[in-house]
């Protein structure tokens, strides 16, 4: 009997361990590098089970650099060429070879009004409004 259970115990640890570095694993698309910093993006829901819920822009940066350094982006959407929604500045400092995304950088930008089909069509648009990288002693 307990090998069963450990058998069972097993396969369950497996089961779940796969599932969950599978998750984790969800690629990011280069969007391009400024000044030793590169940066990634991907689109999520805001809500998971609302396949209509607003879309959500994750950020991911990476510092190529030797040095410490600010980055201060901010993110404009766009329909047809027309600006639709402008996020706030955000800013996050990075030591030499540290990677930051989403919630750790507040570099989460939700498209109000558009949900991730939308972000696929023609007319929809995103770019950095704000990228400011200074170079900086250390981060505190």
């Amino acid at each position: 009997m307990k090998t069963i259970r450990f058998v069972l115990f097993t396969m369950l640890f497996a089961f779940f361990a796969n599932t969950a570095s599978s998750f984790s694993q969800i690629r990011f698309s280069k969007h391009g590098e400024e000044d030793g910093l590169k940066i990634e993006n991907r689109w999520r829901r805001s809500n998971f089970f609302n396949k209509n819920s607003d879309a959500v822009l994750i950020i991911k940066l990476t510092n190529t650099n030797t040095y410490a350094v600010n980055a201060k982006l901010s993110v404009g959407f766009y329909r047809d060429g027309i600006l639709a929604f402008s996020s706030e500045e955000q800013t996050v400092c990075l030591e030499p070879g540290q990677v930051k995304r989403g919630f750790q950088t507040n570099f989460r930008f939700t498209a109000e009004g558009i949900t991730i089909a939308e972000t696929h069509e023609d007319n929809f648009s995103w770019d950095f409004a704000t990228v400011e990288i200074i170079r900086v002693e250390k981060c505190k």
